[in-house]
């Protein structure tokens, strides 16, 4: 992302990581070496999903979704599983008659070509039936085995190359199981592609363990890589630890708990009471774009990457929350951040800020590409955080809108501060202009060409900058600008009112003109004529 240039760390702030499924801190150095710890898969107990979800499945927050007129919210339901058919069937027969006849004609496919004018008379268990229909999701994607064998791999092949292998065929299988997948699969129920997953490891296992009776002189070669696979698979390390000790490998739910860290991520995202069924089914397509960007993006998957479910405050703008009123939250909070961090800042202090812009970075794009209707929003924020001086969250968000392929053309101002030629100059020669909150990168920079390895020193325009000042210097703006408009307004208003009134004069005075010398008809006869003979 953005801030590795500078930082060579991992993205995500520390401070707000969920609890880890092993005891490894993978942002511990700064430098991107991996501490060689082993991963430990054992350091939580398993949830059980029959009371996992007992307090959990909010069967009336379910209903008054369903007895309600959001599309929206009624599909994510389909999508993500939250109800079986028998569960949908009993909530959908105790509806009203004309409230299934809504939701047939919200749910009617565009691409059959169908509207409700052209629905055919069904009768209630029709509806019914219709609707699951409708609401029913895609199959789960039925994957095939590991496509890797001890025996395909040659004699002398080196350990890391064969753990290279195994991690990359992981990998490709786990890229084909969907998020809805795992979603259903945190909620307790099977999932086909996801035990699929699981399967082949267990596969591998007993091909490795039945290798190994015949060629038990590949013993200490796999047992390296069982080694290799510690820190990089977790699946693929279970399954070449049994099959070297010719075990019957696990797949029951605690081991997927263990094993499949991102399943218990999206376990507690689904359990937490805070939080109320529509927040969590508007949040589960942003969580969808941060999957796929973070395991399917990439040859291999990183299991030692935690799956985060927090979200950063510019994700508001899904709720349709005021741009304005959240630039100002940010701006606060940014420069509230940056005071506490010093005005000399360590190496420390730049990785969590850098973790903490990238993080934003990364929730504007996940936002955009799951809403693309709220992108006009980001725009307005954008704005607003550059009206305020804050160049370290506008330039972080649209550096996200970037990556999401939004539209530029009607922001090439701003968005030229993206621009890296000559150490950001265009950004340079803003702060240098109007001051604010800075934007670290191209500061860091400049004081480490100068001398490598020493802190960073804010630029000095910082230490007079106040978010109130700014906040008020605006308002006395604004309201010196309406005083201006309104006093505009009243010369006008004055103006309008002497053209009516002479305008009225005009009139009277002609009036009375007309019925003082030319009321008699010869007199007009006369004019006529005169004025035709000239």
């Amino acid at each position: 992302m953005f801030l590795q240039y500078c930082f060579e760390s991992p993205v995500y702030a520390q401070d707000s990581l969920p609890p880890q499924p092993y005891s490894y801190d993978p942002f511990k150095y700064l430098d991107g070496n991996r501490d060689p710890v082993p991963l430990c898969y054992d350091s939580a107990p398993p949830h059980d999903p029959e009371t996992f979800f007992r307090g959990c499945r909010r069967e009336s927050e379910l209903a008054a979704i369903l007895r309600g007129d959001d599309l929206q919210l009624i599909q994510l339901l389909g999508r993500f599983r939250f109800l079986r058919d028998e569960e949908l069937r009993g909530v959908l027969e105790a509806q009203l008659e004309h409230h299934l006849d809504s939701l047939i004609a919200y749910l009617r496919s565009p691409k059959n070509g169908e509207s409700p004018a052209d629905a055919p008379t069904l009768n209630r268990d029709q509806k019914i039936e219709e609707i699951l229909r409708q609401l029913k999701p895609s199959a789960s994607v039925q994957l095939s085995t590991l496509n890797w064998s001890p025996r395909r791999a040659a004699e002398h092949t080196a350990a890391h190359q064969i753990a290279d292998d195994i991690h990359r065929e992981s990998s490709r299988q786990f890229r084909q199981v969907s998020f809805e997948d795992l979603v259903e699969q945190a909620q307790g129920y099977p999932v086909e592609s996801v035990e699929d997953f699981v399967f082949s490891h267990k596969v591998l296992c007993v091909r490795l363990s039945n290798y190994l009776v015949l060629y038990s002189e590949e013993r200490e070669k796999y047992t390296q890589v069982e080694k290799e696979l510690c820190q990089q698979n977790p699946l693929a390390y279970r399954a070449t630890y049994h099959g070297l000790r010719r075990q019957n490998m696990d797949v029951s739910d605690a081991f997927l708990y263990h094993n499949l860290h991102i399943i218990r991520s999206i376990q507690e995202f689904l359990a937490d009471s805070t939080r109320s069924l529509k927040l969590v089914l508007a949040l589960l397509p942003i969580l969808e774009a941060r999957f796929d960007r973070q395991y399917k993006c990439d040859l291999y998957v990183d299991w030692n990457e935690p799956f985060r479910t927090d979200f950063d405050l510019v994700s508001d703008l899904i709720f349709k929350k005021d741009p304005q009123e959240l630039a100002v939250n940010l701006t606060y909070a940014d420069e509230r951040i940056l005071r506490s961090e010093g005005p000399i800042l360590f190496n420390e202090s730049l990785s969590h800020l850098g973790r903490r812009w990238n993080f934003r970075s990364e929730v504007a794009r996940e936002c955009c590409i799951a809403y693309p209707l709220i992108c006009p929003l980001f725009k307005k924020l954008v704005v607003n955080l550059c009206t305020y001086k804050n160049w370290h969250s506008a330039i972080s968000i649209m550096q996200g809108l970037r990556e999401a392929g939004v539209d530029e053309s009607d922001m090439k101002m701003w968005f030229q501060m993206l621009n890296t030629d000559n150490n950001y100059a265009a950004y340079r020669k803003m702060m240098s202009q109007e001051g604010g909150i800075p934007f670290l990168i191209p500061h860091i920079r400049e004081s480490r060409q100068r001398r490598p390895d020493t802190p960073v020193e804010l630029p000095s325009s910082f230490a007079a900058y106040s978010t109130e000042a700014i906040l008020v210097k605006l308002h006395s703006q604004t309201e010196e600008n309406w005083l201006r408009r309104s006093a505009w307004r009243w010369v006008w208003s004055q103006v309008q009112m002497c053209f009516c009134i002479c305008t009225r004069q005009l009139v009277i005075g002609w009036a009375a003109l007309q019925r003082k010398y030319f009321s008699n008809k010869f007199v007009l006869r006369g004019l006529q004529i005169w004025t035709l003979g000239k």
